[in-house]
């Protein structure tokens, strides 16, 4: 399927945000650093700007490894009720993490590279 879409915008021109291409950095950050996606993210992203890497994790695959206050994952297609059954930590990169809310206050101005070191 792939090999028959073309390509629609011009490679940098406009941001088009995919679930799928963000999961996929995820995989090539592990395959680079060789080590795990949130694990890379919590040692060389969070801990240099000040964020206790304890203050975001992954969400759990099952209901007993939920976090407390965390919502319970349901798969929202018709016939699948029940709760859990897609892996949660394998949407690391695109939404399996869990920040507190303060945790996101202190990230969020890192996002738009106001802030960044040049």
């Amino acid at each position: 399927m792939l090999n028959t879409m073309h390509v629609t915008q011009t490679p940098g021109r406009k941001l088009v945000y995919s679930n799928i291409g963000i999961n996929l950095a995820g995989r090539v950050i592990e395959k680079i650093a060789g080590v795990a996606y949130d694990k890379y993210v919590q040692d060389n992203l969070l801990k240099p700007i000040g964020i206790d890497p304890n203050t975001m994790k992954m969400g759990g695959s099952t209901l007993a490894e939920r976090a407390p206050n965390q919502v319970v994952y349901y798969n929202p297609y018709p016939g699948y009720d029940q709760p859990y059954d897609f892996p949660v930590p394998r949407m690391d990169a695109h939404s399996g993490w869990l920040p507190t809310p303060i945790t996101m206050a202190r990230l969020l101005p890192f996002t738009d590279c106001f802030t960044c070191k040049k």
